[in-house]
C-alpha cells in the first residue's frame, strides 16, 4: 500500500553532530567540529616550508541528517530546502545566499548528506537557526518542518568569535613558520578593495592597539596584496586623535612602504592624519618608489591637507630630493590637484614652501586650470626663489591658467630681485606663444604691475618685432599711460589717440655743441585741431600765382587762414585772389619776379576729428577731484 503524501508533515529531521566529517580546514563560524588531524589549522603549510598563501577555501560546510516517515525510515528521492535565520521563531534571513535548496536527493535508511553554503559573512558569532522543508521529488509543494534546528559551535570556532584573543610569534608561530625567522601573522584575502573584508582585522575599543607585532630582525607587519585596489596594510582611526597605523623605530624605518608601480604606503582620513611620521634623527616619513610616487597624500576636505609636514626644530617639515633634473618630470616633492586649491601649500611665520637648487628647479609649479605656484602672505613674501646655478628660483608654467600667482593683504605678493650685473633680471617673463604675456599683471584697484629701481629701469619693454610696451585704457576715465615727470623718446612718437601734457616740448643735440648742449623746443598749442603750413612763391609776369596743394588737403582741413609776406620789396597790394578750392589758392596784386612768404592753416575735419572734436574744457573724475597736477604751484603740497 502507498503512503500517502499527507504524512510527511510529521516527519522529523534530526542533526547527527556528532557523526559529521569536515572535508575542509577552513569550517565556517558556528559550523560543526572539524576532525582531530595532524593538519595545521589554518590549512598553511607545515613548519619549514613556503609561507605562501594557499587557495582560499570555500565557505560551504556539510551537513548529514536522518529523515523519517511515521515511524520508519525514509527512502526514496527528496527535495530538500534549508534557511538560515537569526532567531528560533520569526526574526531574519542570514547568508548570502540565505536559502540553500537541493532537489532529487537520495536518503537510504532514512540518511543524507548535503553541503550548505551561506556565504563568509553569515556568521560573525551571533546564534544561528536553520528551517527545514521537504517534499518528495515531484511534489507540488514543500512542507516546512518544526521546530528550527540551533547551529552549535565547535571548539576551535569559538577561538575565532568576537573578543576572542588570538596570539602568535615568529619563533612560535600561531599561523606559519617555527624557525624563528619568518612570519608572526599571516592573513590573505582574495577580495578587493573598496570591499572592507582584509586578510587581518585588528579592533581596539580601548587606548590600546588593534594590532601588536615585534620582531627583532625581519617584518613585525608585512602587507601584501596582488589584487587590484587591494590593500596590504590598512589602517583606520576612527577618532581625531587617534592613529590609524603607527611605526616606531630607534634607528631605521618606523614604517617602510615599497612599491614598484602603486603606492608604497597609501594613509586615508577624514578628519585626522592619514600618516603620521616622527623621527628623533632620520626620516619621519621616507617614500620611495622607482615607477611613481614615493609618497601620495590626498585629502577629501578644503582645509586639510594631502601632506602635512611640522619640524618643531630647524630642519624641515616636508623635504624632497631628487637627482633628475628638469624637464623630468620626477620631482623631491610634487603637489597634484584636479580641483581649485593648490597642489602644494605652505604655511609658516618663515618660508611656507621653501626651493633651493644648485643647478635646476628650487621649485617647480604646473597647472592646467588654476595655479602651479600660489604663494599667499599677509605681510612678508609669497614665494621666494634661490638657485645658486644656471636654473631658475621659481619657474611657473601652466598650459591653460596661472604659472605663478602672488597675493598679498599687505606686503609683496611676487618680488623679483637679483644682485648681479648686466642682463639678469629680477623677474623674467617669457611666453613663446604670440597670443599669450611673458609678465601678465592685473589689479582691480591698486597697481597691476610696479617696477621700482634706484639707478636703472623700473620696467623696460623690448621688442624684437613687436611693441615694446603696450597700455591699454578699457574705460574713458583712464589713461593707457600715466608718467609723473619728464618723458623722453629717442625715436618717432606715432599718436593714434590724445596726448595730455603740462607742456609738449622735444629735446635734440645742439649741433653747435652736440656733445655738451641739448636745444629745447615746444610745439605750438591750440584750442583747435590746427594744421599749418606754410612755403614761398614766385609770382607771373602778371604779378599772380597759383599754390597747388596736396592731393589730401582739402579732404583733411577746413575753415582756412591766410598769411602773405611780400620778400626783396614792399607788396602792399598783396591778396588772396581765389580761396582754396580743388586743393589749390591763388595769390595775386604783387609784382613781377617778386617772392613771396605763404602761409596756411586748417581745421581738422577727417572722420576720426569729427568724431572725437575737441573738449577745450572739462570736469575732472570724480578720482582725481581736489587734486592738482602741480601741487607746489597752488600751495596744496603733494595733492
Amino acid at each position: 500500500m502507498t503512503r500517502k503524501l499527507s504524512v510527511i508533515v510529521s516527519f522529523v529531521l534530526l542533526a547527527l553532530v556528532s557523526s559529521v566529517i569536515l572535508v575542509s580546514a577552513h569550517p565556517a563560524p558556528g559550523s560543526l567540529a572539524p576532525p582531530t588531524t595532524s593538519m595545521p589549522k589554518t590549512g598553511h603549510p607545515a613548519s619549514g616550508l613556503s609561507t605562501s598563501p594557499l587557495s582560499p577555501v570555500s565557505s560551504g560546510f556539510p551537513y548529514q541528517g536522518s529523515l523519517q516517515s511515521g515511524a520508519g525510515p525514509a527512502n526514496g528521492q527528496y527535495d530538500l530546502q534549508f534557511t538560515l535565520y537569526d532567531a528560533l521563531t520569526g526574526g531574519n534571513q542570514v547568508g548570502s545566499p540565505s536559502v540553500n535548496t537541493f532537489t532529487n536527493q537520495t536518503v537510504s535508511n532514512g540518511l543524507f548528506n548535503v553541503t550548505l553554503n551561506f556565504g563568509t559573512a553569515a556568521f560573525q558569532g551571533d546564534a544561528r537557526w536553520l528551517e527545514i522543508a521537504v517534499r518528495p521529488t515531484g511534489g507540488s509543494s514543500y512542507n516546512t518542518l518544526s521546530p528550527r534546528q540551533p547551529m552549535t559551535p565547535a571548539p576551535y570556532a569559538m577561538s575565532l568569535m568576537p573578543g576572542a584573543v588570538i596570539s602568535g610569534t615568529s619563533s612560535s608561530p600561531l599561523l606559519t613558520a617555527s624557525n624563528g625567522t619568518g612570519t608572526g601573522v599571516n592573513g590573505y584575502t582574495n577580495n578587493n578593495y573598496p570591499s572592507l573584508n582584509a586578510a587581518v582585522v585588528g579592533t581596539n575599543a580601548g587606548n590600546g592597539n588593534g594590532v601588536y607585532a615585534t620582531t627583532n630582525g625581519g617584518w613585525a607587519v608585512n602587507g601584501v596584496t596582488t589584487g587590484n585596489g587591494g590593500i596590504g596594510v590598512r589602517g583606520v582611526a576612527d577618532s581625531s586623535i587617534g592613529i590609524g597605523v603607527v611605526g616606531s623605530s630607534a634607528s631605521g624605518q618606523g614604517v617602510y612602504g615599497n612599491s614598484s608601480s602603486g603606492e608604497g604606503v597609501h594613509g586615508n582620513s577624514t578628519s585626522g592624519v592619514a600618516i603620521h611620521g616622527t623621527s628623533a634623527s632620520g626620516e619621519g616619513v621616507y617614500g620611495d618608489s622607482t615607477g611613481n610616487d614615493g609618497v601620495h597624500g590626498r585629502a577629501s576636505l578644503t582645509v586639510k591637507s594631502g601632506v602635512f609636514g611640522e619640524n618643531i626644530g630647524g630642519g624641515y617639515g616636508v623635504y624632497g630630493s631628487t637627482t633628475s633634473n628638469f624637464p623630468s618630470l620626477r620631482a623631491g616633492v610634487r603637489g597634484n590637484n584636479n580641483g581649485s586649491d593648490p597642489g602644494v601649500f605652505g604655511t609658516s611665520s618663515g618660508w611656507g614652501v621653501y626651493g633651493l637648487s644648485t643647478d635646476s628647479i628650487g621649485v617647480h609649479g604646473q597647472s592646467s586650470s588654476n595655479y602651479g605656484v600660489d604663494g599667499e602672505s599677509t605681510s612678508g613674501t609669497g614665494v621666494i626663489g634661490h638657485t645658486n646655478g644656471s636654473g631658475y628660483g621659481v619657474l611657473g608654467i601652466s598650459t591653460d591658467g596661472d604659472g605663478m600667482r602672488g597675493v598679498s593683504t599687505n606686503g609683496t605678493g611676487v618680488v623679483g630681485v637679483s644682485t648681479a650685473n648686466g642682463a639678469i633680471s629680477g623677474v623674467f617673463g617669457v611666453n613663446d606663444s604670440a597670443a599669450g604675456y611673458g609678465v601678465h599683471g592685473l589689479s582691480a584697484a591698486g597697481i597691476g604691475i610696479w617696477g621700482n629701481s634706484s639707478t636703472g629701469e623700473g620696467v623696460r619693454g623690448q621688442s624684437d618685432s613687436g611693441n615694446g610696451v603696450v597700455g591699454i585704457a578699457s574705460s574713458s576715465t583712464g589713461y593707457a599711460g600715466l608718467f609723473q615727470g619728464d618723458v623722453q623718446v629717442t625715436g618717432d612718437i606715432h599718436v593714434m589717440g590724445t596726448v595730455y601734457g603740462t607742456t609738449k616740448n622735444f629735446k635734440i643735440d645742439d649741433p653747435l655743441d652736440p656733445a655738451n648742449k641739448y636745444l629745447n623746443h615746444s610745439v605750438i598749442e591750440s584750442s583747435d585741431m590746427k594744421d599749418l603750413y606754410d612755403g614761398v612763391a614766385v609770382l607771373d609776369t602778371t604779378g599772380e600765382v597759383w599754390v597747388q596743394m596736396p592731393s589730401w588737403f582739402d579732404a583733411l582741413n577746413k575753415d582756412f587762414r591766410y598769411q602773405l609776406t611780400a620778400i626783396g620789396a614792399p607788396g602792399p597790394n598783396l591778396y588772396i585772389a581765389q580761396e582754396l578750392t580743388g586743393n589749390r589758392f591763388k595769390i595775386a596784386g604783387g609784382s613781377a619776379e617778386m617772392k613771396v612768404s605763404w602761409m596756411i592753416t586748417g581745421i581738422r575735419h577727417d572722420l576720426y576729428a569729427e568724431h572725437n572734436p575737441m573738449q577745450v574744457e572739462q570736469e575732472k573724475p570724480a578720482t582725481e577731484r581736489g587734486t592738482y597736477m602741480h601741487p607746489e604751484y597752488y600751495s596744496q603740497g603733494n595733492k
